[in-house]
């Protein structure tokens, strides 16, 4: 209402009526949005709260008040520092300030010492919509602490295994496709004398000579052709003071992503043995040349095998005197070591058919110089022509060389079974993991097991062994399934920390059934900081005495088995971690509204090794920056594209979803092209479809994610799918 001056000069009313219906409708969008914001902020399970430029605390949602452990009223109006630490405080204020002075949004990682864990605070300006002056900060405190620890065990595991590798005896090479060298173990400085400095600038063209270096040319061009084993192979190195070294190069491809990007490589130090092996040769050339010569212990031997004569060191060697030998049947010797029915009919074939044998081999206790290994080469001899024939038998003692060589094969064995367990892919399921870890173990032929054993997993909360997996030991599945810690062998060794040995089934061997056979065990416990994961119980004859060199390797084998459960239980909680994140569940089928978030999921969960199948419309040259491999890729057309499987037949896409996840339990299946599927088969087929495999899903454990846009289906059918499936987003 305001006053004006009519036309004769007199005072009058005037009424102005504004309409404010459409402020009215903005004013109540407005609280609506703020009550929408509101709810959003309370139901946060990270903490958020504003202050002002007096870092005072104008709003908080409840999970702060549940960190700080007070009500509302005792924060709100509270300046930062009356409720924190000085330290925590002055930390808080720098970080603060700077966004009062930049407007840039700043994050802060602090530890809660009464809560025990970790948070990262973002912190972002608060500005005056009209002066765009900051006015306040709202500070978003997220809990990070699983994700904090994942991080520190990923990276102690890297440790570990990088000690491991520093301190093989092999030197452990990495190369990229061009020779590069990426990665060389600490070995390798000890054995050529190249420094760190040196390796990084190093190709194999400046360490190789040049004929090894064309054959490592070629070897490469077969990896990148698609070769995924090639056998050992020695090549000559050059070490930094000039010499040349062979070296037995075992060789693997390494794979990013799904593509080579390297070459491992194994390298041993064989100059001994090409030494020891050249020297063999030299000496059994020699013996062949100089065969009437004295080098050896000879025999002469008539044609019954009587000793004619024995040279000097056939008496040292035995110990014995030519009275005790000479004129003596050959069979009669000592205690008759020499009366091998084999051997009869090999001298007799030398005599009667003049067949020269060489190196037969035997293995004996002799009197007077115990256990030994005796190698034999024979040839006949005659004095004159048309003499009887005689038998020249010339005895090689082998005993050091055997060990030697034993020694030799048993290392070259065990590196690569430590090698062959760390190189199980982690894409295995843990139980798959066991069964080719455990198969591993057993194949070694130096290792005197009776081939049977199994490997259990501690349970922390049960304090008890769960059995995974075991080999040609069926009965253990009824009596050993769970082992409480300090029970039985494996129990105890779990208990103690330490490897349990038995020859015998004695009064620790608590579990016993009917008709148990006699044997022994070696129960090894696999730890992982002095925390026992799991134990390798392996079985063996009974009265095997215990032997230093086997509890070595089965210790190696247990701390890479360690690693390898270590790193596996990392991808495990990765895969609960995404399972909650995204708030999905095995056995259950889901829509999507968003594509990306869909395929982001999957490419996830397949990454981790999850059994991954996606069935798209989708151009396939999209779905590389999801890093869907091209093998699990099913497109969703009715003409066919090169290098893809397709198909766009319902009923067939039904029977493949259905026989892939029976195939791979706790699989995961990508259905995007729920909407050409409606319009090609009509809504009720493809509905009926979807009630179809959702029971598939729960009864394999399996997931199937859908996106779709839903916007182009009616009320109804949004109502029918959301009773079979659940929506997100």
């Amino acid at each position: 209402i305001a006053t004006v001056i009519d036309y004769e000069g007199r005072p009058a009313d005037m009424v102005i009526l504004r309409d404010i219906t459409e402020r009215r409708k903005a004013d109540q969008m407005l609280r609506e949005s703020e009550e929408k914001y509101r709810s959003l902020v309370e139901s946060s399970s990270d903490s958020i709260y504003m202050l002002d430029r007096d870092l005072r605390y104008i709003q908080v949602n409840q999970e702060l008040l549940k960190r700080l452990g007070l009500p509302q009223e005792k924060v709100v109006g509270k300046t930062f520092g009356e409720l924190h630490s000085a330290e925590e405080t002055r930390e808080f204020e720098a970080k603060a300030r700077e966004v009062f002075e930049t407007g840039k949004v700043v994050q802060q990682e602090h530890y809660h010492a009464r809560l025990g864990r970790y948070f990262l605070r973002t912190i972002s300006p608060v500005r005056d919509p009209k002066s765009g002056e900051i006015k306040a900060i709202i500070v978003v405190g997220k809990d990070i602490t699983e994700l904090k620890q994942a991080l520190e065990n990923l990276k102690k595991s890297e440790e570990e295994y990088r000690s491991l590798a520093e301190n093989v005896a092999d030197i452990l090479l990495r190369i990229d496709l061009n020779g590069n060298c990426t990665y060389v173990s600490k070995s390798a400085f000890e054995e050529t004398g190249y420094t760190i400095e040196d390796a990084k600038k190093l190709n194999i063209k400046d360490i190789l000579t040049p004929e090894s270096y064309e054959t490592a040319l070629a070897r490469i061009k077969m990896w990148k052709s698609g070769t995924r084993k090639l056998p050992p192979w020695v090549a000559e190195i050059k070490s930094k003071d000039g010499r040349i070294v062979p070296y037995e190069l075992k060789t693997s491809p390494i794979f990013e992503n799904g593509k080579l990007s390297g070459i491992q490589i194994i390298a041993r130090n064989v100059s001994e043995r090409i030494a020891a092996m050249q020297a063999i040769e030299h000496a059994r050339a020699y013996a062949e040349s100089i065969v009437e010569a004295v080098h050896e212990p000879l025999v002469v031997l008539d044609a019954d095998m009587k000793v004619i004569s024995a040279n000097r060191a056939f008496y040292e060697c035995f110990q014995v005197t030519p009275e005790e030998t000479e004129k003596y049947s050959l069979y009669e010797l000592g205690n008759k070591q020499w009366d091998i029915p084999e051997l009869r009919k090999l001298l007799n074939d030398v005599v009667e058919k003049n067949i020269s044998f060489k190196e037969y081999v035997v293995v004996h206790d002799f009197p007077r110089i115990g256990r030994k290994i005796m190698m034999l080469n024979a040839k006949q001899m005659r004095t004159k022509e048309g003499g009887k024939p005689m038998v020249l038998l010339a005895i090689e003692d082998i005993t050091e060389r055997h060990l030697m060589e034993t020694q030799l094969r048993r290392s070259s064995e065990i590196q690569s079974a430590i090698v062959s367990l760390l190189s199980l892919p982690l894409n295995y399921s843990m139980e798959e993991i066991l069964k080719r870890a455990l198969k591993t173990i057993l194949s070694l032929s130096w290792l005197n097991l009776e081939q049977r054993g199994s490997i259990f997993l501690a349970d922390d909360e049960q304090n008890t062994l769960v059995l995974k997996t075991q080999h040609k030991v069926p009965e253990i599945l009824q009596t050993c399934s769970t082992v409480p810690f300090g029970r039985c062998l494996c129990g105890r060794a779990a208990a103690t920390k330490k490897i349990i040995f038995t020859d015998h089934v004695d009064e620790n061997h608590e579990t016993k059934y009917e008709g148990i056979r006699p044997h022994g065990h070696y129960c090894v416990p696999i730890l992982t900081d002095d925390k026992v994961v799991g134990v390798i119980d392996l079985y063996i004859q009974e009265g095997h005495r215990q032997d230093e060199a086997e509890m070595e390797f089965l210790k190696a084998a247990a701390n890479a088995l360690a690693l390898i459960i270590t790193r596996k239980n990392f991808e495990l909680e990765q895969l609960k971690f995404i399972y909650r994140i995204n708030e999905i569940s095995k056995g259950e089928c889901y829509l999507y509204r968003s594509h990306r978030a869909a395929y982001n999921i999957a490419s996830h969960l397949m990454l981790l090794g999850v059994p991954g199948i996606c069935f798209t419309r989708e151009d396939p040259e999209k779905l590389i920056e999801y890093r869907i491999p091209k093998e699990n890729i099913i497109i969703i057309s009715s003409v066919p594209l090169k290098g893809y499987d397709t198909t766009d037949n319902l009923q067939e896409i039904s029977m493949r979803i259905g026989e892939f996840i029976r195939n791979n339990r706790g699989s995961i299946v990508l259905l995007d092209g729920l909407e050409y599927l409606v319009s090609r088969f009509g809504f009720d087929m493809t509905y009926k479809f979807l009630q179809e495999k959702r029971f598939q899903f729960i009864e394999n454990d399996a997931i199937l994610l859908m996106p779709v846009e839903l916007n182009i289906f009616s009320e109804r059918e949004k109502a029918l799918f959301a009773s079979e499936v659940k929506i997100i987003g």
